[in-house]
């Protein structure tokens, strides 16, 4: 299973199938948000915040003090005890669509995993 369908089936927990693909199957500009029936549903940093929180559970972090920033198109993850960034990622198209989104998580997701030697050995510096 790819790193989008993990996605998508991670945001059918809160949302309806018309509203998951209105995220992440039919394309929506970054300036205007995902749009429901006419009505925006939600900007691009609210979205990238739902993906920051799928890819910190996903990536097995949810049990330690991290944070998501989502800062117009780029987010930020940082673990706060040891101040580490464990993933700063720029959404970098100007719409969303699969093949970029999948691009973003998959980026995303190994950046936090090559995050994670680092924070292992900052944790243990700071003991």
């Amino acid at each position: 299973m790819s790193i989008l369908q993990e996605f998508r089936e991670w945001l059918h927990q809160w949302f309806r199938r018309d509203e998951v693909e209105a995220m992440t199957e039919r394309p929506w500009g970054t300036a205007e948000g995902v749009k429901i029936g006419g009505r925006i549903m939600m900007n691009i940093e609210e979205f990238l915040q739902l993906a920051a929180a799928f890819l910190i559970e996903r990536e097995g972090l949810s049990s330690l003090e991290v944070q998501a920033v989502a800062n117009g198109s780029d987010l930020y993850i940082f673990d706060l005890e040891t101040r580490t960034v464990l993933a700063a990622a720029a959404y970098q198209e100007s719409v969303v669509e699969p093949a970029a989104l999948e691009r973003f998580l998959a980026k995303a997701a190994s950046e936090i995993e090559e995050s994670k030697p680092v924070m292992a050995v900052r944790a243990l510096v700071e003991c």
